[in-house]
């Protein structure tokens, strides 16, 4: 992220030139490091067979890609009151 470039300058050159402002962070800069984070575990995992994901599945809004990396065999989820 353009964040994470901007703030490991500013730490490397802050002493050399004293005149550096500190870069701001992003709104929901947080999640946004996280879900980089899940995809990139999503997408190594796919071929392991799992876990999909620590944090749960996520994709880009209108996407609609189903997770990949599900083991074989799941029974689909049913809730009791529709048995």
């Amino acid at each position: 992220m353009k964040y994470d470039n901007d703030y490991d300058y500013y730490t490397n050159n802050k002493y050399l030139n004293p005149e550096l402002k500190e870069p701001i962070r992003p709104l929901n800069y947080e999640k946004y490091k996280q879900q980089i984070a899940s995809i990139k575990t999503r997408n190594k995992n796919t071929k392991q067979g799992g876990p999909i994901d620590p944090h749960g599945a996520w994709h880009k809004p209108g996407t609609a890609e189903s997770p990949k990396g599900l083991p074989k065999g799941l029974r689909t989820y049913l809730p009791r009151r529709w048995e």
